[in-house]
């Protein structure tokens, strides 16, 4: 996730997955919004959020499954995930206030 932003000054984003589909924000303000239909680790995702400016860090996929089947098929995949720990360093994954079962995982450079 490092060095992964929409630049102020060139408005293009970092990194191969943007630039490689040729990417638009579809919603810009602290970070900056990108409406996709693509899958992770066979998840729905339709939305990712990326750092634009202010003093997030954050990275987030904004998946249509509940957070009980996310954490599921990221336990599959990663064993020794830890999610929600508070400890700064782990990712976060909650449900979607705006969009009913869906969730949100959220994770910065400093996430393992």
């Amino acid at each position: 996730m490092k060095n992964i932003f929409l630049d102020q000054v060139s408005h293009k984003p970092s990194g191969e997955y943007f630039s490689e589909r040729k990417l638009e924000p579809c919603r810009i303000d602290e970070v900056a919004f990108y409406c996709v239909s693509d899958t992770f680790y066979r998840l729905h995702v339709n939305q990712i959020a990326i750092l634009y400016i202010g003093p997030f860090s954050v990275h987030a996929i904004y998946l249509k499954e509940s957070p009980g089947l996310v954490e599921s098929a990221l336990r599959a995949q990663f064993k020794n995930i830890r999610l929600n720990q508070g400890d700064g360093n782990s990712p976060i994954l909650i449900s979607d206030p705006q969009q009913p079962g869906g969730s949100i995982f959220y994770c910065d450079e400093y996430s393992e």
